[in-house]
């Protein structure tokens, strides 16, 4: 759970884009990540964009 507070904490620091592109294939090649996380994950950043 830790973790998952901590990568929210790293996206809103460092936005969104350039964590994805540098952390989230390592995790999900690692399979750190669980699915649903993805998944919101990859929503949020849909939501941001319409938004934007």
């Amino acid at each position: 759970m830790a973790d998952i507070l901590h990568i929210a904490l790293m996206v809103m620091h460092h936005g969104y884009r350039r964590w994805q592109r540098y952390k989230l294939p390592i995790l999900s090649q690692k399979n750190l990540l669980p699915k649903d996380v993805e998944k919101r994950l990859s929503n949020k950043r849909k939501e941001i964009v319409e938004e934007e």
